[in-house]
């Protein structure tokens, strides 16, 4: 009876450890063939081929822990050096230490918060050291490019930008790539792992994301002070500057706007309108960013918000 028991359980050990082999197989597999689509498209799908390495790498570490992590990382590096070029490379690097930190910080049941801060560190530095250091090794003058596309900016407003001002729009610039990155590969990680069922990261809910009313009105009057910039006479950097604040708030408010939508969708037509919104967006737009705007500020301003705790029964403040 014990030699059985002992068969058994060796038995289910190689089966374990066969899995995690395939599953390493299978996720090679889906990032080589995204490289030879990459090299038949000259290139296109390399943006996005980083994000899918830190999103495997995420999912495989927070299943099987750092050390299967760290395998499947080899791998893929070695798969990278003769299937890609050094850029990419260098890019899987980054993609793949801030995946296995994820995913080790992640299996260990860490806050969400220092999940995202992992994460937005990594592609931030990343950001940095590629953009700024290793791009003009190879060719890629990335701060003319950006310069120039500031100062066509600065034409249509009739504004000269000095090239302090064009720095700080360029090391801005870095700083949001980084960020969005990040924050496209936190949600899609959560997504996933809900999914799979390997590990539910609490998210915080579309409900909570409410700017308060100050907040609100103070982000709705830097939308309003951009577009009056258009018609008033200011300093040239004074005007930049109102119209960068402008631009971050009018995002912010399109994205509770956004949310606002969401919400209505489930809460009163009790339906997930995700790809209907969406598709709404791109058709309409611009017209459909204004509306976005708009809403974002009624519902955290007050009315569309009370409109909507009053749907749920919930007695407003």
């Amino acid at each position: 009876m014990g030699a059985f028991l002992v068969i058994c359980y060796n038995v289910a050990v190689m089966n374990t450890k066969i899995h995690r082999i395939t599953e390493c197989a299978m996720y090679l597999a889906m990032i080589g063939a995204l490289m030879l689509l990459d090299r038949l498209f000259a290139g296109i799908v390399s943006t996005y081929i980083p994000l899918a390495i830190s999103v495997i790498t995420i999912i495989y570490t927070t299943k099987y822990g750092l050390k299967d992590g760290m395998i499947l990382a080899l791998c893929v590096f070695i798969l990278t050096f003769i299937l890609g070029d050094i850029l990419l490379l260098i890019y899987d690097f980054i993609a793949l230490s801030g995946g296995i930190a994820y995913g080790y910080f992640a299996k260990k049941g860490t806050d969400k918060r220092l999940l995202f801060g992992v994460i937005t560190l990594d592609y931030v530095i990343g950001e940095f050291i590629i953009m700024a250091l290793l791009m003009p090794l190879f060719g890629y003058d990335t701060f003319a490019e950006v310069a120039a596309m500031v100062r066509s900016l600065g034409e249509s407003l009739n504004v000269a930008l000095s090239d302090d001002l064009i720095r700080a729009v360029y090391a801005f610039s870095i700083f949001t790539t980084g960020l969005f990155e990040a924050i496209l590969v936190h949600m899609i990680a959560i997504i996933t792992l809900k999914r799979l069922k390997i590990k539910v990261i609490s998210s915080i809910a579309l409900d909570k994301l409410r700017f308060t009313p100050v907040q609100a009105y103070i982000l709705f009057t830097l939308f309003a002070l951009m577009v009056l910039s258009n018609y008033l006479d200011l300093d040239d950097g004074i005007a930049f500057f109102i119209y960068c604040l402008g631009l971050l708030a009018g995002s912010a408010l399109c994205a509770q706007g956004y949310i606002f939508c969401l919400l209505y969708g489930m809460i009163v037509l009790q339906r997930n309108i995700t790809i209907f919104l969406v598709m709404m967006c791109i058709i309409f737009m611009p017209l459909s960013l204004v509306i976005l705007i708009l809403f974002g500020f009624l519902y955290a301003s007050g009315p569309l918000g009370r409109y909507l705790d009053k749907k749920r029964g919930i007695k407003s403040e």
